[in-house]
C-alpha cells in the first residue's frame, strides 16, 4: 500500500477513535457537572445534540426546507435560473439549439456542520407533471467549489450548449446531495419537491396563442390522477418574479378563456390510460397488471408523510424507517410516461398582451398536488 494512503488511513482511524471515546465518555462527564444545583447554579442540563447537515433547494421564496408541505406552488424554484450567455438578464426555459446558456443553482445548508463538497446534478425534460429521472436527460453533475458552512448558501454555475434534440420549451430539475456528511435524497428515480428538500424544479414556459404545447405526465402503472387548468391572479403573477413578464399586460378574470383548454392524450405510458372530463379538470386513469395497486400506494404515501414529519421534528431518526422508504421507492419502479398535446386556441390576445395559468396535477387518492407547470400564453407579435 502507498505510504501516504496508509498514513491517511491511520489518521482517520485515530480521529474516529477519538470521536468514539468522546461519545462514550461525555455523558458521564455531563452527569457529574450537572449532578447538583451547586455546580450549575440551577441551570437545566443541556439536551443531547445530534449534529448534521441540512441541504435543501428552495421550492418557494420563504422555503426553509421543511417537508412535507402542500397547497404551495413548488415548480418555480427561486434557486434555479437559466440565462442565455449572450443576455444574462433574460432568464428563460425556452432553449434554442446552438446557443449557450448558464444554469445556476443555489444550495442551502440549514444544518450545524459544514458540507465540504455538496453535489448538484441537473435533469432536462419535456415540460413535466411529476418527474422520474428515467424520463429525462441528465445534462450535468457538478459540485460547489467551496465548503458550504452551517446556515449559509452557495451556488454552482454550469455552461450548457443546447443540441437540436434539447431545444424548445423545457423543464429543469436540480438535485443536491452529499456523501460526507451523508445527506441524500429520498428516491433515486422519483423526484418530489413536496417531500424531498434536495429537489428543486423550474417549470415556467412562455408560448404564443394558436400554437401546440406538449407536456408529459409521469404516473405509476396503476394511477388515478387529475389535470386541471387554473388561471393566475395578478398577485400570483407578480409573485413569479420573472423579469420577462414585465413586458406583458396580463388580462384578468380569464377563467372563461382557460376553460377552453383541453389536453389530448397522444402517447399512453401504460396499456390502459384514459382521459375524461371530470367535475374539475380532466381525470386520468391508468391501469396495468404490473406495479402496486392504487390503494397500497396511497397507504404508503400517508405513512411516508408521517415519517418525514417525525424525522424533521427530531422525534425519530431516519434509520428507523428504512423498510418503509424501501417500499416507498418500489412504487416508482413502475413509473410510466404518458404524453399530451395542448392545442391553444386563438384567444384574441394582441401584441404585448398575455394570460397566465397553472397546469396542476393532483393524485386523486391522496389529494396531494404532485406536479405543475406555469404557462404564459401571449398575443401575436
Amino acid at each position: 500500500m502507498n505510504e501516504t494512503i496508509a498514513n491517511i488511513q491511520a489518521y482517520l482511524k485515530e480521529l474516529q477513535g477519538n470521536t468514539d471515546k468522546y461519545i462514550a465518555e461525555a455523558p458521564a462527564l455531563i452527569d457529574r457537572l450537572y449532578a447538583t444545583n451547586s455546580t450549575t447554579g440551577g441551570k437545566r442540563r443541556p439536551e443531547k445534540v445530534n449534529d448534521s447537515s441540512f441541504l435543501y433547494i428552495r421550492s418557494y421564496g420563504t422555503d426553509l426546507g421543511v417537508r412535507p408541505f402542500s397547497n404551495i406552488t413548488f415548480w418555480n424554484s427561486p434557486d434555479i435560473t437559466v440565462t442565455p450567455m449572450a443576455n444574462p438578464g433574460a432568464p428563460t426555459t425556452a432553449l434554442q439549439a446552438g446557443q449557450q446558456y448558464n444554469i445556476q443553482c443555489t444550495v442551502n445548508n440549514r444544518g450545524d456542520i459544514t458540507v465540504p463538497t455538496a453535489k448538484v446534478e441537473f435533469f432536462l425534460c419535456t415540460p413535466s407533471l411529476g418527474f422520474d429521472t428515467r424520463y429525462a436527460e441528465n445534462i450535468a453533475l457538478t459540485q460547489l467549489d467551496s465548503f458550504l458552512l452551517p446556515l449559509s448558501s452557495g451556488s454552482v454555475n454550469v455552461p450548457f450548449d443546447v443540441q437540436n434534440h434539447q431545444a424548445g420549451h423545457r423543464c429543469l430539475f436540480a438535485r443536491t446531495y452529499s456523501f460526507s456528511p451523508l445527506d441524500k435524497p429520498i428516491s433515486l428515480y422519483g423526484l418530489d419537491p413536496t417531500i424531498d428538500r434536495h429537489i428543486g424544479q423550474k417549470n415556467l414556459n412562455i408560448t404564443g396563442q394558436a400554437q401546440n404545447y406538449n407536456f408529459q405526465l409521469i404516473h405509476t402503472a396503476n394511477a388515478q390522477e387529475n389535470i386541471k387548468f387554473v388561471p393566475l391572479t395578478k398577485d400570483q403573477i407578480i409573485a413569479l418574479q420573472h423579469p420577462a413578464l414585465a413586458n406583458f399586460r396580463f388580462r384578468e378574470n380569464t377563467a372563461d378563456l382557460v376553460a377552453k383548454l383541453v389536453p389530448v392524450l397522444e402517447s399512453k405510458g401504460a396499456e390502459s390510460v384514459t382521459v375524461r372530463a371530470g367535475r374539475t379538470g380532466f381525470d386520468v386513469v391508468s391501469q396495468s397488471k404490473e406495479g402496486m395497486s392504487v390503494e397500497r400506494q396511497q397507504a404508503i404515501q400517508k405513512q411516508v408523510d408521517a415519517a418525514i414529519t417525525q424525522i424533521y421534528s427530531g422525534a425519530a431518526p431516519a434509520t428507523s424507517f428504512k423498510a418503509l422508504f424501501k417500499e416507498f421507492n418500489a412504487i416508482f419502479d413502475s413509473n410510466k410516461c404518458s404524453k399530451f398535446n395542448l392545442k391553444i386556441p386563438d384567444f384574441g390576445l394582441v401584441a404585448g398582451e398575455a394570460i397566465a395559468l397553472n397546469i396542476v396535477n393532483t393524485n386523486v387518492g391522496t389529494g396531494k398536488v404532485k406536479g405543475g407547470i406555469t404557462l404564459i400564453i401571449t398575443g401575436n407579435q
